[in-house]
């Protein structure tokens, strides 16, 4: 009989797929520095939230930003 292998909430939680990045978590996602997220957020090209302080941006809004960026 197979050992079943008990889940650990830190296991649970590196599944979820982050909607909700941070500045430095985008800039990583994405491969580009964080003034260059910076940037593109103060200049209106890409959307984010605050909360308090805390900026965050949604990694769908990041992939929108890269698409419209597509070369054909």
């Amino acid at each position: 009989m197979a050992a079943h292998r008990q889940i650990t909430i830190a296991d649970a939680v590196k599944t979820i797929d982050k909607v909700w990045l941070t500045q430095k978590s985008a800039s990583a996602y994405l491969g580009v520095s964080v003034d260059f997220i910076k940037d593109l957020r103060l200049s209106g090209q890409l959307p984010y939230y605050m909360l308090g302080k805390l900026v965050f941006i949604k990694k769908n809004d990041l992939d929108k930003i890269i698409e419209q960026h597509r070369v054909i």
